[in-house]
């Protein structure tokens, strides 16, 4: 097989994993963007009926915890940010293999989204901008960032030592050692 084939067959892999994790990482900010939106009495109702799910699971197998609405809505914002941090921290990767040197652009972005997010809450009916939230939400970012860099540095280890593991079967034989002839 031409080494040009597989280049090219390189070369596409990594247009395609671009376009899919950029229209993840643009799907997550139009669900925190959509979630946002939701008025304020509605976002309410909802977050109600999520309470009483959680709690009656909870009460379900015995657990003795019990969640207040408020509690629910800050781990919402922190759940979706975080799948935002993840979904920055794995586009950052498709296209650059420096993720240290560029650990800030998802940091940044994190907390301007975060920002951003509240300020647009403030023109929606019923809702308000706290600046807790915003907090909630920059922590968010920061765990995903850091789990989905986790996962990447383990998916990393896990390439290096197949390749390993490739490259010792290609080398059988030990260093200085001739194959012996029959």
């Amino acid at each position: 097989m031409p080494s040009g084939n597989i280049a090219d067959r390189t070369k596409t892999r990594r247009v395609v994993l671009r376009v899919v994790f950029t229209l993840l990482l643009a799907g997550s900010i139009v669900f925190i963007f959509t979630n946002s939106s939701v008025e304020g009495a509605l976002s309410g109702n909802k977050s109600q009926a999520v309470t009483a799910w959680i709690n009656g699971l909870f009460s379900r197998v015995g657990v003795g915890v019990a969640f207040s609405e408020t509690m629910v809505r800050k781990l919402g914002h922190l759940a979706e940010f975080m799948l935002l941090g993840l979904m920055m921290m794995l586009t950052l990767r498709v296209y650059t293999a420096r993720l240290f040197a560029h650990i800030g652009w998802p940091l940044f972005f994190g907390l301007f989204i975060a920002l951003l997010d509240e300020f647009y809450q403030h023109f929606v009916p019923g809702r308000s901008s706290e600046v807790t939230d915003v907090l909630i939400d920059f922590s968010g970012v920061l765990v995903g960032v850091a789990f989905g860099l986790f996962v990447l540095l383990i998916v990393r280890d896990i390439n290096r030592s197949i390749k390993d593991k490739r490259a010792e079967k290609k080398l059988p034989y030990a260093l200085g050692q001739q194959k012996r002839g029959k």
